[in-house]
C-alpha cells in the first residue's frame, strides 16, 4: 500500500482552523459550509446559462440559414416576375388576351 507521506498530494488533508470558543468553531463550519453550498448552486447557474447560451446560438444559426434561404427565394421570384411582366407587355394586342381596361366583367356581375 502506498504511503500517505510518499503520495501527499493524492490523499492530503486541508488543515482545519480551529477557534479556542466551540462557537466559534461551529460558525466556523457553518460558514465553510454555506461557502461551499454557495458555489454547488453557482456552479450549476453558470452550468445552466452555458446550455442555454449554446442552445440559444444554435437556434440563430439555424435561423440565419433559413433568413438567407428565404432572401435567395425572393431574389428568384422577383426576377420570375419581371421576367413574367415584359413577357406580358411584349405580347400582341390581336392575341385574344385582354388588357385589365378592356376586361369589364359580365353583365350579370
Amino acid at each position: 500500500m502506498l504511503s500517505q507521506k510518499s503520495y501527499g498530494y493524492a490523499y492530503s488533508k486541508v488543515p482545519q482552523k480551529t477557534y479556542f470558543h466551540p462557537a466559534l468553531n461551529r460558525a466556523h463550519h457553518n460558514l465553510h459550509g454555506c461557502r461551499t453550498m454557495l458555489k454547488g448552486l453557482m456552479d450549476n447557474k453558470i452550468k445552466n446559462i452555458e446550455e442555454q447560451t449554446a442552445i440559444l446560438q444554435a437556434e440563430l444559426s439555424q435561423m440565419s440559414e433559413e433568413l438567407y434561404a428565404q432572401q435567395k427565394e425572393i431574389k428568384t421570384l422577383r426576377s420570375e416576375i419581371k421576367s413574367l411582366k415584359s413577357k406580358l407587355q411584349s405580347v400582341p394586342t390581336d392575341s385574344g388576351i385582354l388588357t385589365a381596361d378592356e376586361d369589364v366583367p359580365p353583365p350579370h356581375y
